[in-house]
């Protein structure tokens, strides 16, 4: 056997020791997510109390007050024009999701957000559709 077989057959030994490694971790970390995700799947079931008043800036200009007493909804309302909804909590990829069909000015309302911003949603009373995105003041 030559050096060359002998390095290439090491090299492959190594890797598949990686890979076996990394499957461990990844099989563990897999199996802890799942455990979270049933956790917080129980929790949003449970219409947890949660205590929440926080101020958000959107890029349009608006200001919009979020006051949310359980998982399962938050109310919003908006300075430019005093109105104010309910949103209910829907499934999302990630993040929290909050929609209402009749939201603000009756029409289709959604507010999705993640990590301190948000991505907000909504009609004008004239029907038009805007779409800002906001960050915690």
């Amino acid at each position: 056997m030559n050096i060359r077989t002998l390095i290439a057959i090491s090299v492959l030994g190594l890797t598949a020791a990686a890979c076996t490694s990394n499957s461990t971790k990844t099989s563990t970390t897999n199996s802890s997510t799942t455990s979270s995700a049933s956790h917080t799947t129980s929790s949003v079931a449970k219409n947890e109390a949660v205590s929440r008043n926080e101020t958000f800036e959107c890029r349009n200009g608006m200001t919009v007050s979020l006051t949310q007493n359980n998982v399962n909804s938050l109310s919003i309302s908006v300075d430019t024009n005093n109105s104010s909804a309910t949103l209910h909590r829907t499934q999302a990829a990630s993040g929290a999701l909050y929609t209402n069909k009749q939201g603000l000015n009756g029409k289709n309302t959604e507010w999705h957000e993640k990590g301190g911003e948000a991505v907000f949603e909504f009609s004008d009373p004239y029907g038009n559709v805007t779409e800002t995105v906001c960050k915690m003041r």
